[in-house]
């Protein structure tokens, strides 16, 4: 593909390689899973940036724009598929309520509900109502988490009567995975890129995405990505 649009830029096919471009960009745009970002969007882009970077023909061309709003949106892509947002630190002790009616789950309710509490000693009344509360507390998710972490601790204190824990055990296991995949994220592309101010590009965009969620679509940085020793138009 990077050999395809080099032959259109020498031979002068202006429109041709805009179409190549355009056709590159709508590819990524249409959700294109994080699989096909990560194992020809990357690559590509790499190739196509150390191209670009040593041919001024490319330059002397136009195409010298293109790579560098292109660049911008793969490590956009990049970072927003592959990665995705950093997991929230939850605000408060408040936790979803259950639903269930019934007069113990009512009471589980007002604590789940309470920003302020962690902690509660609830009697369940008999072995139905222990078995009960202990099969309704899994639901308990932090943000919509749901893993093999529970978000809380429980223990009989008594006969018949729980001590519930709220804990951010769910939000801790979720960031720990997420640094993982941050970290991989990044060396998977310093494989593609060798130059040291894209992967600093990457890793400030990683760094970002603690500051606001990253929505489905789109956003392209508002600088493009200058080539080596070249100042963006």
């Amino acid at each position: 593909m990077v050999q395809l649009i080099l032959q259109c830029v020498c031979i002068r096919l202006e429109h041709e390689w805009n179409l190549l471009f355009d056709k590159l960009e709508l590819l990524a745009e249409v959700e294109e899973p994080a699989i096909v970002i990560k194992t020809f969007f990357v690559p590509f882009a790499g190739k196509l940036y150390h191209t670009a970077a040593q041919d001024l023909n490319l330059l002397a061309e136009g195409v010298h724009k293109r790579v560098t709003l292109f660049m911008a949106k793969i490590i956009e892509l990049y970072a927003s598929r592959c990665v995705g947002p950093k997991p929230m630190r939850p605000a408060d002790w408040r936790r979803p309520r259950l639903g269930c009616r019934c007069e113990k789950c009512v009471q589980l309710d007002s604590f789940l509900g309470d920003p302020s509490e962690k902690e509660m000693l609830l009697s369940a009344g008999t072995a139905d109502g222990v078995r009960h509360l202990k099969n309704q507390l899994p639901v308990i998710n932090q943000g919509g988490w749901s893993g093999a972490v529970p978000e809380y601790e429980i223990k009989e204190e008594s006969r018949f009567v729980l001590r519930i824990c709220k804990t951010e055990k769910a939000w801790s296991y979720a960031m720990s995975n997420w640094e993982e995949d941050r970290d991989a994220a990044q060396k998977e592309f310093d494989k593609a890129f060798h130059d040291e101010e894209m992967r600093k590009k990457l890793r400030e965009r990683l760094g970002q995405l603690d500051a606001r969620k990253v929505g489905n679509g789109i956003r392209v940085a508002s600088e493009s990505i200058p080539l080596p020793g070249i100042s963006a138009c």
